[in-house]
């Protein structure tokens, strides 16, 4: 092995081991949450608006997202966020906010568009809650979850296509189950409209291609399905046995001067300090649940 191979071998290893936290965090977080949302995919043009900024801003693939940060979805656009297990879709022209993400509760707000909820795993204790005009949707079983929202209507229309919640109003609740689409008109929920799963439209097929993507990736043989990134990591490496480390990751499209934390930005982010947001499609696992 030359000297340029073993430098590469030695700066993109990658141990499969909880790194330790970045950063010492802001004096009134003195147990920050284990659990963050990743922008792990994005087409078009997207806005954020950071906590407690009235602004909006360019974002990039990789960015962390905590509570209080909002995004915004241009017309022709979409995105998906990574939360541990569970992936939040964006259609066109929506916009969503953080309210809570820590390790047990997660609360969207949804003013206006279509969100896709796809929850692959619920631990005791936790829950995903889509906040609308209208209603408080909280989702109690794993499954798969669509939600449009019409503010210039006033309706929220919820498509349970697998698993179960309840829908929360002023003054009554609404079971929903697997088959049921209801669409609401009113904060009471009094006023109501059921009627059968619609067909699948260019964003249902858009969030089944992605959850293929998911499930069908050959990184889930060495990581579990909650480490946030996991399946990007296919296509740009490959997965070696090592004495004394275990299943090793290893980028292979990359330059014999790569190093680790060049290609990228540090950033402020409470609560946790500065964070590492990578370039490259991959960066995220490594960078953030790996040891280089």
């Amino acid at each position: 092995m030359n000297r340029a191979s073993r430098h590469l071998v030695a700066i993109a290893t990658l141990l499969l081991s909880l790194c330790a936290a970045v950063a010492a965090s802001a004096a009134d977080y003195y147990d920050p949450p284990g659990r963050v949302a990743r922008l792990s995919h994005m087409q078009g043009e997207l806005s954020f608006s950071p906590a407690g900024e009235n602004g909006w801003y360019d974002v990039h693939r990789n960015r962390p997202l905590v509570r209080g940060d909002r995004l915004w979805t241009d017309r022709d656009s979409r995105a998906e966020l990574q939360v541990g297990s569970a992936l939040i879709r964006m259609d066109e022209e929506t916009s969503v906010e953080f309210l809570e993400l820590n390790d047990r509760l997660v609360q969207v707000e949804v003013s206006e568009g279509t969100i896709n909820l796809r929850v692959r795993r619920l631990y005791p204790g936790q829950e995903f809650e889509i906040a609308t005009p209208q209603l408080a949707f909280v989702v109690n079983r794993v499954g798969d979850y669509r939600i449009d929202v019409n503010p210039r209507y006033d309706r929220t229309t919820i498509v349970v296509s697998q698993g179960a919640g309840v829908a929360y109003g002023d003054r009554d609740r609404f079971p929903l189950r697997a088959g049921d689409a209801v669409r609401f008109y009113d904060n009471d929920l009094r006023d109501y409209e059921v009627f059968r799963l619609p067909r699948l439209d260019d964003f249902d097929r858009y969030c089944s291609t992605r959850d293929l993507r998911y499930s069908r990736s050959a990184s889930l043989r060495f990581l579990g399905d909650d480490v946030i990134g996991y399946s990007d990591l296919d296509g740009y490496g490959d997965w070696r046995s090592v004495p004394n480390h275990g299943n090793v990751w290893f980028p292979n499209r990359v330059g014999s001067n790569w190093s680790p934390y060049r290609d990228g930005q540090w950033i402020w982010q409470e609560p946790w300090g500065w964070t590492w947001v990578d370039n490259a499609a991959w960066g995220f696992a490594p960078s953030h649940y790996g040891r280089w």
